[in-house]
């Protein structure tokens, strides 16, 4: 992570205030700030003010008079000053829920690569708790700090001045307390941002074994295996390592909190001492007296809040800091501008010497590839588990850039193209196959309710064969897909879920299907029918077929079998059987256990 300072992060999170209309934290905080500092240096002044109104002998009831109004204006000031700061800190919660939409939105926008990556997942946590750990941590408590520091640093002067009329060093010597204790904040702040990085890392982990825990398909195999132990003793592993490093953290700022008691202390006793000294000597009266002790006093819990000003900034810039460098995650790639080339009609895709390596990985798991797939044609990709097959269809994506060739649309090359553009020309039905925890409805159209077009909907859950189902639910279409958050959804079978994901495919209505073998799940006269209504329903489409089982995309007008990321075979069903090669073999191979579905292509 790049390291930002405070004022520099500070810098960012106004800007976002301001992009974000929330100008009228400025109103606010700006009065809490000057009656912030007003109301306690009326009451400052209050004692003095009274005994000096008793010393002068005047007319009691003129003078009582005189202090109900000076009492009810400093209650009508507090009252102004604790509106100010309830609404600015209600703009604080709205702003901080605004950049929980931000980060989900960027979230959905960084290539996916990024996001599928280890790093990209720890970037997002570190970043999700600038927005997401409640009000005291991230940008709200960050932004309300700048606000609370400015009132007591105007307070600190304000009292520093009255002082200062009784002896200017006074000023140097509270300058000198303050600026060591800036000095040892900075340094508590360093130490702890190195702590709060290791934080954020067993944060990540926490939040895995929350989700391993909570996720229903984990659910089973923790219960049979009967994992409980272990899972439990990583859970108190992890939840160890962050005690250790939380206490290392409270003990940077425990040591800071008694050096601040020191310094306070002596500073007391400098100025306490030297205003008896004054008064001794005559120098000073009762009435200035009683006024230095209380605007002394209040100097102290000035001082002492800058402190704790300063130590919430330090804590909270690490994470605005993350929150930062996540909002520019994956900037520095570029992106096309183009118009995809003749949208809305079947397209002919291009991969020309296309190479590809996983970040993490060895060596390359697409070699040299060369493949094209012509416009309205069907084409399966088969292969055994790790040939390569799903990276071939994410490469056609544009899901992830090759590190060598280029890929094209049309002959247009995709990374000229607008993403956005670019992905309207497909509809995929991928191998985990995933329904959100909304309607049927909105799973199947994938916007608001104000766009869906309920006769387009009927009619593409009709072709998937899933209206009549549909419709004998509670709330038919509007029915919820898992229990996950309404109690009255459903759950759907694999049957269900993969007729769900045809609707969703054919109501997208995308000159470009394909099919990254979304029915694995299913035994093989299911998959069979099931890609067989995929080709009677995509007919006029450009269409892509991945499958490991041979048998289930010989309806296809070509099939290309994979290996180790390279095209090993091409041609019809026929013709690979013909031949007798790797494909006939791994055919043979599987048609010893699917001889009930061999019968079915007879």
């Amino acid at each position: 992570m790049v390291k930002y300072n405070i004022f520099h992060n500070l810098r960012f999170s106004l800007g976002l205030l301001k992009e974000d209309r929330f100008q009228s934290f400025y109103v606010y905080s700006l009065l809490h700030i000057v009656l912030g500092v007003l109301c306690p240096l009326l009451l400052a002044v209050f004692p003095s003010y009274v005994v000096g109104a008793m010393a002068e002998g005047g007319d009691l009831g003129t003078e009582i008079g005189r202090l109900v109004l000076f009492i009810a204006g400093i209650l009508f000031l507090h009252m102004a000053d604790t509106y100010a700061v309830r609404t600015y800190e209600q703009i604080l919660f709205l702003f901080r829920n605004k950049q929980g939409e931000r980060l989900m939105k960027k979230a959905m926008e960084i290539p996916f690569h990024l996001c599928e990556s280890m790093e990209g997942q720890r970037q997002f946590e570190k970043a999700r708790r600038a927005v997401y750990e409640g009000n005291q941590n991230g940008l709200e408590i960050f932004l309300k700090q700048f606000t609370e520091i400015c009132v007591n640093l105007l307070g600190m002067l304000a009292y520093g001045i009255v002082i200062g009329a009784a002896n200017p060093l006074f000023i140097l010597m509270l300058l000198g307390f303050t600026l060591l204790a800036v000095f040892a904040s900075k340094l508590t702040g360093r130490k702890d941002c190195l702590v709060q990085e290791e934080l954020g890392g067993e944060y990540t982990r926490l939040q895995y074994m929350y989700q391993a825990v909570l996720d229903q398909k984990s659910a089973k195999d923790i219960r049979i295996y009967q994992a409980q132990k272990w899972l439990l003793e990583e859970f108190a592993s992890i939840r160890e390592k962050t005690l250790k490093l939380q206490n290392k953290s409270a003990g940077y700022y425990l040591l800071f909190d008694n050096l601040e008691r020191i310094l306070s202390f002596v500073r007391d006793i400098v100025v306490y001492g030297d205003f008896i000294f004054l008064m001794y000597r005559g120098r000073m009266s009762i009435e200035q007296f009683l006024l230095n002790i209380g605007i002394a006093a209040g100097f102290n819990v000035w001082i002492m809040g800058v402190f704790g000003n300063i130590k919430e900034l330090a804590r909270n810039n690490t994470i605005v800091g993350h929150f930062k460098d996540y909002l520019s995650y994956g900037e520095g790639q570029t992106c096309g501008t183009e118009n995809a080339p003749n949208p809305k009609t079947p397209h002919t895709l291009t991969m020309e010497h296309v190479s590809f390596q996983y970040p993490e990985a060895e060596k390359a798991c697409i070699h040299d590839l060369n493949l094209t797939v012509n416009s309205g044609e069907k084409l399966a990709l088969v292969g055994i588990n790790g040939a390569g097959k799903s990276t071939v269809i994410k490469l056609l994506l544009g899901l992830y850039e090759p590190a060598e060739g280029r890929i094209l649309l049309d002959g247009t090359d995709i990374r000229r193209i607008d993403k956005e553009g670019y992905f309207r020309e497909f509809a995929v039905a991928f191998q985990d196959v995933f329904a959100f925890a909304a309607s049927i409805a909105d799973n199947v159209t994938g916007v608001p309710n104000a766009g869906q077009d309920g006769a387009k909907l009927k009619e593409k859950l009709t072709m998937a064969g899933l209206w009549e189902f549909t419709q004998k639910q509670p709330r038919k279409e509007r029915t919820s897909v898992t229990k996950a958050l309404d109690p009255e959804g459903i759950h759907l079978s694999g049957g269900e879920m993969q007729k769900l994901m045809l609707a969703r495919t054919l109501y997208k209505d995308a000159p470009v299907v394909i099919l990254d073998e979304p029915t694995a799940a299913l035994d093989p006269i299911a998959e069979h029918e099931l890609y067989q209504k995929y080709s009677l329903l995509t007919q006029g489409k450009t269409s892509v077929f991945i499958s490991h089982r041979l048998s289930s995309t010989r309806f296809c007008d070509r099939i290309l079998f994979l290996e180790n990321g390279k095209v090993e075979e091409t041609g019809t069903h026929e013709e690979l059987m013909s031949r007798k090669g790797k494909y006939a073999n791994m055919y043979e191979i599987q048609a010893k256990y699917y001889r009930k579905e061999e019968q079915a292509y007879v």
